[in-house]
């Protein structure tokens, strides 16, 4: 076996992603040809470390025969006794996928178990810098020069010594609610034997923006994916879903000093497979003035039997509406606008993209309810939290369930 493919393969067991196994080996110097030849042969001889991981095989198999070759790819995972998650993005998503990031959460947990006053103590540290300069200030106020107190030159310098100081305390909470998040979602996922990646990437938002841009092509820096579930909910028609956060920024400049104004962009997305792919791509959007006025004067605007479906949802689509009008009607039959309308009704605003043969649905707001767990004091989750969550997306995904059959 060559070098290349040992350094590859030890890499897998470490638990590193392909991507990342090809971006560090193209900044070791390795040509992308080297890879490309290095992963087929891995491929071909089938190594179980290698089978173990996420594999975007369209980028190594270029070729009319890739989805013969994915096919046979998902087929050996399948028979090495591995389960296969669907993934909108068509990557390869096993149980041993995102090992890394998950190890690394267990053993967070496992931390935080032994001691459940751990975040609470990293809490109290984060108070130190903030508590010592009070004191400093208090205790030696008499001895400081004029030039220490606060004055015009020197207020800057002394509101920046107190931000620095303030700095670990927001870091401690933002870090230690994000980890308490994780732990429910980890939970809820092991219970029903799901997938869940608790990391950002921009490789996977560059991966499902490529093929789904109507939803994904969102402002112009630091676009990620997080916080993503896979799996399968198994309810009268089992559905395949992926499900997960997308946050993007949007920076632009203003004034004569062309001043940078960042603005932070966050929507929370469920996407399940239809059975097959429907022949026209349209999409719901909820419905207000504006673009009943917008539809009207493009002369756009299709309502269909249910009243209540017109008033909460605004149908988009590209083409004229002759064309498109009969195969969105199939689609968007009486029984599936009683489900969506029921839908909206429980769920409050949200957007659908039927695309190909994946449906998507955008929510603008936080898609889970708001946490009574604090592990600021105490490191236990509250007992209304994890049903919460987990009643919130089987709710949802038992009327998507509901809906696919009547998708044509």
């Amino acid at each position: 076996m060559s070098d290349l493919k040992k350094e590859i393969l030890t890499k897998f067991k470490r638990g590193d992603t392909p991507s990342r196994v090809s971006d560090d080996l193209l900044r070791n110097g390795k040509t992308q040809q080297e890879i490309n030849n290095a992963f087929k042969e891995i491929f071909a001889e089938k190594h179980d470390d290698f089978l173990d991981f996420l594999f975007p095989i369209d980028q190594f198999f270029k070729n009319r025969k890739v989805e013969t070759g994915k096919r046979n790819f998902i087929n050996r995972v399948k028979q090495s006794g591995k389960k296969v998650f669907w993934d909108p993005a068509g990557e390869i998503i096993t149980e041993n996928s995102f090992l890394g990031a998950r190890r690394k959460l267990k053993e967070k947990i496992q931390k935080v178990i032994k001691d459940p006053r751990l975040p609470l103590k990293f809490f109290l540290l984060s108070l130190s810098p903030i508590l010592i300069i009070t004191l400093i200030s208090f205790f030696n106020l008499e001895k400081y020069d004029s030039r220490f107190l606060i004055n015009e030159e020197n207020v800057g310098g002394i509101l920046f010594i107190i931000f620095l100081s303030l700095a670990p305390i927001f870091i401690v909470v933002v870090k230690t609610f994000k980890f308490q998040t994780d732990t429910i979602k980890f939970l809820i996922a092991e219970k029903n034997d799901w997938q869940y990646s608790p990391g950002e990437s921009g490789y996977r938002w560059g991966k499902i923006s490529s093929l789904f841009p109507q939803i994904f092509r969102k402002g112009n820096a630091e676009q990620n994916l997080s916080d993503e579930f896979f799996g399968t909910f198994p309810g009268r028609s089992p559905v395949d879903f992926w499900q997960g956060i997308f946050i993007y920024k949007n920076e632009t400049r203003s004034g004569t000093r062309r001043r940078k104004n960042v603005s932070t962009h966050r929507k929370d997305i469920l996407a399940i497979r239809l059975p097959k792919k429907i022949r026209v791509s349209f999409a719901l959007i909820h419905e207000s003035i504006f673009h009943k006025f917008f539809n009207f004067f493009r002369s756009k605007e299709i309502d269909v039997e249910s009243a209540e479906f017109n008033r909460s949802f605004a149908v988009y689509y590209d083409g004229k509406r002759m064309k498109k009008e009969n195969d969105i009607f199939s689609i968007l039959s009486p029984t599936v606008q009683l489900h969506l309308v029921e839908m909206k009704r429980r769920m409050g605003e949200f957007s659908i993209y039927f695309i190909k043969d994946v449906c998507f649905f955008v929510f603008p707001n936080k898609f889970f309810p708001k946490m009574k767990t604090n592990f600021l004091w105490e490191a236990r989750l509250h007992p209304a939290d994890q049903g919460n969550f987990h009643n919130k997306i089987t709710n949802l995904l038992e009327i998507c369930g509901e809906i696919v059959p009547f998708l044509k």
